[in-house]
């Protein structure tokens, strides 16, 4: 039971609050748990040096699982962080021609407008009025989030599911593959996400809710 009940808590947190849609780009926390205790179960029962083998072996095919694991993370991170970039990046620049569009005499709208439309072509975007420019801040704002919570679960996970290898095997090469691998693993270490949250919440609070710092509250998991 107890045993159980050690693989099935986190498995059952990250099940509750990963992005469905997502689902097969999280860390296969559960499967990696089976690996573990299937490999336990399966250990022989006489001399040391036959058992230190027996793991030696495991854990080849258990880092080289993890390393297959992190390489899918930081491709689809990278994948998402380059839209996420790419949607700011345009909704900016729409933004810009929204407040510009505000200041300017009859005449200079006439220009602003055709080099709208003209902009508009190449990014097949079409923000007419400032409730759909709220609407699309508002769904980049979503995706950001969602992949901050993608980045904190999949950290939380690979700590998790090494420290219970160190735990069954009695070693500390899963701690330390950890600190060398997942530290500085571009999903851990880039802030990029976090830093593109804080940039919509100040442009849509200071250019489109009139100041309201309370449009977005914050949904993001701690480490």
């Amino acid at each position: 039971m107890g045993r159980d009940l050690f693989g099935i808590k986190f498995g059952a947190h990250l099940a509750t609050h990963l992005t469905p849609e997502w689902r097969s780009q999280y860390l296969q926390y559960e499967a990696m748990v089976a690996i573990l205790y299937a490999a336990v179960d399966r250990s022989p029962s006489h001399a040391e040096t036959t058992r230190n083998r027996y793991f030696s072996r495991i854990d080849e095919r258990f880092f080289a699982y993890c390393n297959k694991e992190l390489h899918k993370i930081n491709v689809f991170f990278g994948e998402k962080l380059s839209e996420s970039i790419r949607r700011f990046e345009q909704l900016h620049t729409e933004l810009n021609y929204f407040k510009k569009s505000l200041i300017i005499n009859e005449s200079e709208q006439i220009i602003i407008r055709r080099r709208r439309q003209r902009y508009r072509k190449i990014l097949r975007s079409n923000y007419n009025h400032i409730d759909d420019l709220k609407l699309a801040f508002s769904e980049l704002y979503l995706l950001l989030v969602l992949l901050q919570n993608y980045q904190t679960l999949n950290y939380m996970g690979f700590k998790k599911i090494l420290t219970k290898h160190d735990k069954l095997f009695h070693k500390i090469n899963g701690i330390e593959w950890f600190k060398t691998n997942i530290d500085s693993s571009p999903f851990v270490s880039n802030q990029q996400v976090s830093n593109l949250i804080d940039e919509v919440e100040i442009l849509v609070t200071d250019h489109l809710e009139n100041g309201n710092r309370n449009i977005y509250p914050r949904t993001t998991m701690s480490q």
